[in-house]
């Protein structure tokens, strides 16, 4: 950015994930806390360090993902409690019940793919939504045609349209590449749009925002009529809820809302954010979730169970020094 160099380590999850797999560790249940500096990059209009102290933990294959989402985030809790911060706010998640509902709801499969493709950048999302839920005209009659092919004929078209004689790229996209958006465009144009009634039912989904048993108990409401295994879903992101609150948490000041986690791919299930307020500016001071998939993607061969938090120590040494001066 404009010349200055910045080191790409935001946390310690990935590292800790890793640490996990050098050890030969192939599932085994593994508790890991640790404490070291990690590097961000806040903006030029920020004049918080790129470098701070980040204390943190991750459970790693513990397959009671129940009981681990509240253990890790218990703790985390409890430790901010011990250095005396009260004031600030827990903001809840889980993406697990976005792919729920998408996968139940009655839309064609193209568009469930999309959606959920689309669903971690909120201005690709919406503009999406508005794009799919009108009809649109087929002027294009080279990727009609290109849909109403089999595969290896349609590449044959392509193949010829642009003068190429092998699988070289053309345009820096290979003939299949080519070919395949080819089709997706064409069966685009095939698909009927998405009812007003489904529309509604998506925008109503991720805008319920509300204390968490709260927020649950709308979505129960809104998804009375999908399928059962949706309403499973929400009634095991309740229990934890439940499961959090025995275990003497206030969720008062909480707020739970099904969109909350669009900013973080690697995230899929529960989530959370701990955020205080400094001069009318909300801060984040930490959180974490479950990242299910991560590991795998970092070369396991197996897919893996884990959850983890972590906390800005800079930030939690400040609000604690804020609630001292109260």
């Amino acid at each position: 950015n404009d010349g200055v160099r910045v080191c790409l380590r935001p946390d310690l999850t990935i590292p800790t994930c890793l640490y996990y797999l050098d050890h030969g560790y192939t599932g085994e249940k593994k508790l890991f806390s640790y404490f070291g500096k990690v590097f961000q990059f806040h903006g030029e209009d920020s004049n918080e360090a790129f470098e701070y102290s980040q204390a943190g933990i991750e459970s790693i294959g513990d397959e009671d993902k129940i009981n681990s989402d509240v253990e890790v985030f218990c703790k985390i809790s409890d430790a901010l409690q011990e250095e005396g911060l009260k004031n600030y706010n827990t903001y809840f998640g889980d993406v697990s019940l976005f792919r729920e509902f998408i996968k139940v709801l009655d839309i064609a499969d193209l568009w469930k793919e999309k959606l959920l493709e689309k669903f971690w950048n909120d201005n690709e999302f919406k503009d999406l939504l508005a794009t799919i839920s009108k009809k649109k005209k087929l002027s294009d009659d080279f990727s009609r045609k290109i849909y109403s092919l089999d595969k290896e004929s349609a590449e044959d078209l392509v193949r010829g349209t642009i003068n190429a004689v092998d699988e070289s790229s053309y345009a820096g996209r290979s003939v299949e590449e080519i070919t395949d958006r080819l089709r997706q465009k064409g069966e685009e144009f095939s698909i009927d749009p998405l009812s007003s009634d489904s529309e509604k039912l998506i925008r109503d989904f991720l805008s319920i925002s509300d204390q968490p048993i709260k927020a649950l108990d709308k979505l129960k409401k809104l998804c009375k009529s999908l399928d059962i295994s949706l309403l499973e879903k929400i009634e095991e992101t309740v229990v934890r809820f439940e499961k959090i609150q025995n275990l003497g948490v206030n969720l008062n000041k909480a707020i739970f809302s099904p969109e909350k986690g669009r900013d973080v791919e690697y995230y899929t299930g529960f989530l959370f954010d701990f955020v205080g307020k400094s001069n009318s500016e909300n801060l984040y001071i930490g959180g974490g979730g479950r990242y299910d998939g991560l590991i795998k993607s970092l070369g396991s061969k197996l897919s893996i169970p884990a959850v983890g938090a972590a906390l800005n120590m800079k930030r939690v040494e400040r609000f604690s020094n804020m609630e001292s001066l109260r």
